[in-house]
């Protein structure tokens, strides 16, 4: 495991650029906080650890732009997308974070799009819709044991649908975290830690 997490100006600096050597026995990379990290420097430094298995981008919101230069100063949605694809047949972890202008819900349909991921561990900063929770759980099909989920829009159904796509689509869950952006009726302790009704040993944890 590498933690680079917030380095911010390191990947600005000259012995970065200058950096060739290659570390394949590195499966764990955290890039949580470097708010400076680009596309340039990203691509840079994944050809230095071609065998990951669990990627942390949160604290770095991704954007989205239309164009095609690779020296952008930030890291974008499309690039992580391509890395990503090119990838996922290793990745066991995944941890993201989206910037309010960049459309949560359909980007993440779009990241699992081509085939189902083998993720144990996925976590997303962003707000989606409840549906969308639901549909990448559709997508993960049981391999999840770990999902936590920032700001969750809750409709009028509230979260029984959440609880019947874990029920079916989930049944490895161990735990999942969410953070709602709409309060729930619920006491103070309920918000904190809920079980799912008849299944056990998972754990459900809301935040408001």
């Amino acid at each position: 495991k590498l933690d680079l997490s917030d380095y911010k100006f390191f990947f600005l600096s000259h012995n970065f650029s200058q950096n060739s050597n290659v570390y394949p026995s590195i499966k764990k990379l955290n890039l949580s906080g470097n708010t400076h990290l680009s596309d340039y420097a990203f691509n840079r430094l994944v050809k230095s650890f071609p065998n990951i298995e669990a990627l942390h981008l949160l604290g770095i919101p991704l954007r989205s732009s239309i164009s095609t230069n690779e020296n952008r100063t930030f890291l974008t949605f499309e690039n992580v997308y391509s890395y990503f694809q090119q990838n996922q047949e290793r990745f066991k972890a995944l941890a993201i974070s989206f910037d309010p202008s960049l459309s949560c819900d359909t980007q993440i349909k779009r990241l699992f799009i081509q085939s189902p991921p083998k993720l144990t561990y996925f976590h997303i900063d962003g707000t989606l819709n409840v549906s969308t929770l639901f549909h990448f759980l559709l997508v993960f099909d049981n391999t999840l044991e770990t999902l936590i989920a920032g700001r969750l829009q809750l409709d009028h159904t509230g979260c029984q649908p959440l609880f019947d796509a874990i029920s079916q689509y989930a049944s490895n869950l161990k735990q999942l975290c969410v953070f709602l952006n709409t309060p729930l009726n619920l006491s103070a302790a309920q918000q904190q830690k809920i079980l799912f009704p008849g299944i056990s040993k998972r754990k459900v944890e809301f935040s408001i």
